[in-house]
């Protein structure tokens, strides 16, 4: 999600872009389901969970940001990816 609303749904290995206003943004991660492998040992526990940055956007700058999920029961990590 950014800002609060839903901004895209990815699979393993996808990637998204998205062009945003300069200004401060909240840019949320969560499970929203599991299927295949991933799925494994899922718990409605693991697929609550989410975690939120907030990112600066200066105008005709690129950030990027890497997302993943280290278990199957841990929260997401967004971090800056060079």
């Amino acid at each position: 999600m950014v800002d609060e609303k839903m901004a895209a749904h990815l699979n393993t290995a996808e990637t998204v872009t998205f062009a945003l206003k300069p200004g401060r943004h909240l840019m949320t991660a969560t499970v929203l389901e599991a299927s295949g492998l991933c799925a494994l040992g899922v718990t409605k526990a693991a697929i609550a969970r989410q975690r939120s940055i907030e990112i600066l956007v200066d105008v005709d700058t690129t950030r990027k940001y890497r997302l993943s999920y280290p278990t199957v029961d841990s929260s997401p990590v967004i971090e800056p990816a060079f």
